[in-house]
């Protein structure tokens, strides 16, 4: 299979999309189980809590029960406003939200409290351009509006009209929303057409590709390379520990070609298991004048990814740091 397709199954109950790229793996997005936290993108109303100055923030009261945590001034006392899931947060911690209310597509996003009609700046064409921006015009409300992203450039006008209707319509299920209600966000099908931008969609490769064995193999903690190397990824509740090592090989220029090979691996890996967070790597041992470039090829294939990674660079003990967005909840 050439190309890049988008399957979608389920795993322990759970859907789940796999982007498969000519025929390999690339990148998975699992639903959280039935009784998780709320989908990412998910819009409920909320109250104040406390304030905590410190942090730089408010705890806010969800429906459902759950605890939030809203960075900037807050919600004012003895009010509610509507809030949207911005990310998973650890075990015993609150899910993180915002005010900044955005409802993503593939083609448009809808942008509650920003009227106007906005147009990716990765579309060139003056006339396209104009075109889109007259085609969604009749979308545009008052107290919304819509900003038009770069794969709407080649992407048929029915399509981008139809979405931005969707939008639109989430946009007024919003502001109706009750007390205890909640709007659920993209489940992984959608999460990952959003992400990973309009594709085939398979129902069958799924289970052709064996999909699940790939996803099951992620309980391991180990990556084997083909190097003859391996890679250890252990999640803790303060950090993601990622461990390379050289395995059986041997010789000055083993630690550096297995380095290669982990950091153009690692980005699969931790995009996967929806590992976000801090990440330290302890890299396997290799000269002072080899890490410049890990280090680049690390950034480029990050870069490519779909998680917002940051990398800080070495530590007085030669170990790596990143800072990942927590944009996916870990599949195990």
């Amino acid at each position: 299979m050439k190309g890049r397709v988008l399957a979608v199954g389920r795993f322990g109950g759970r859907k789940a999309a796999a982007l498969l790229v000519d025929g390999r793996w690339s990148d998975l997005i699992v639903d959280p189980p039935e009784d998780g936290p709320p989908l990412r993108g998910a819009v409920c109303l909320a109250r104040p809590v406390r304030s905590v100055p410190k942090l730089g923030g408010q705890f806010v009261q969800m429906a459902g029960g759950a605890t939030g945590f809203l960075k900037g001034d807050g919600i004012p006392d003895g009010t509610s406003a509507p809030v949207q899931v911005s990310g998973f947060a650890e075990p015993g911690k609150a899910i993180p939200v915002t005010l900044k209310i955005g409802f993503r597509g593939c083609f448009v996003v809808a942008t509650p409290g920003a009227p106007g009609v906005n147009v990716s700046r990765q579309i060139a064409s003056e006339a396209r351009r104009h075109a889109l921006t007259q085609l969604v015009r009749c979308q545009e409300r008052a107290d919304c509006g819509l900003i038009l992203r770069s794969a709407a450039e080649d992407a048929e006008d029915s399509q981008i009209l139809a979405e931005a209707r969707r939008l639109v319509a989430q946009f007024d299920q919003m502001t109706a929303l009750e007390s205890g209600a909640i709007l659920a966000g993209p489940d992984a099908a959608e999460a990952a057409q959003i992400a990973w931008g309009p594709m085939a969609q398979s129902d069958t490769a799924f289970e052709d590709f064996e999909v699940a064995e790939f996803i099951e193999a992620m309980r391991s903690r180990r990556v084997d390379l083909s190097s003859g190397g391996d890679i250890f990824v252990e999640p803790t509740r303060a950090f993601v520990a990622v461990d390379v090592n050289t395995g059986n090989q041997t010789g000055g220029a083993a630690g550096l070609k297995v380095n290669i090979e982990a950091a153009r691996e690692l980005p699969r890996q931790l995009d996967s298991r929806g590992l976000g967070g801090q990440v330290v790597i302890d890299f396997a041992p290799m000269s002072r004048s080899n890490r410049a470039r890990v280090e680049r090829i690390l950034q480029e294939e990050f870069a490519r990814g779909f998680v917002k990674t940051r990398c800080l660079g070495w530590t007085k003990m030669g170990l790596f740091e990143l800072q990942r967005s927590r944009d996916r909840m870990p599949i195990f």
